[in-house]
This record gives C-alpha cells, structure tokens and sequence, in this order.
C-alpha cells in the first residue's frame, strides 16, 4: 500500500467518512483530496502534517506504513473524546475550549483548589 491508497484506507475504513468531511477537517477541497487518493497528486509535507495533526496518527505511517497508526500517547479514553467531539457542531466544540480554557486558567490562578500539591 502506497501513501495514497493509506490516506484513503484510514478515511474510508477507519475514520469512516466522506471524502468531503476529511478534506474539511484537513483545510483542502475534495476535488485535490481525491487527486492524492487517486495517485493523480503528489501528497505535500504540509499535508501529511495536517493529516497527523487532526487525527493524531503517526507521519511514519503515513508517509511508508511503519509501525502503529495512531501516536501512542493518545489512550482510548483520549481517542474515544476527540472522536466526540468531532461530531460536535462548531459552536459547541467553541463551548468546550472556553470552559477547558476557564478551568485550566482556574487551575493556574489557584493551585491548591485546583488539587495540584
């Protein structure tokens, strides 16, 4: 399997889901996604960052299939939350950064309510 037919893999088989949300969630059109996919583009670094970075799978995987798919710092309870969250709409995925933003300003300011010793 070639770094084409990976990314298509992981879309399709894994993330299940449509050519369109992927290249949304990777700052492209569907139309250039579906030239990587196809083997009709070269994949940029740039987009294999992009492509690591949303979805928190490993660039070695990407770029030569070595190894595991996912970074291995992300647990189930992690993968399980950011997929979660994924299926939020904007506005809500907003909500939750400002209330993580708040409780870890609040955590900063206040130590010790926060349970840090």
């Amino acid at each position: 399997m070639n770094t084409n037919e990976r990314i298509k893999f992981f879309r399709k088989n894994i993330k299940k889901i449509t050519l369109e949300q992927f290249a949304k969630k990777i700052n492209m059109t569907k139309q250039n996604l579906s030239k990587i996919e196809n083997g009709k583009t070269n994949i940029t670094n740039r987009v294999i960052d992009n492509i690591a970075k949303e979805f928190y799978i490993r660039k070695d995987w990407i770029r030569n299939g070595e190894g595991e798919i996912f970074e291995k710092k992300t647990n189930l309870f992690v993968q399980n939350m950011i997929e979660r969250f994924e299926m939020l709409d904007k506005q809500y995925q907003n909500y939750i950064n400002i209330l993580v933003d708040g409780i870890l300003q609040q955590k900063k300011n206040n130590p010790a309510k926060a349970g840090k010793k």
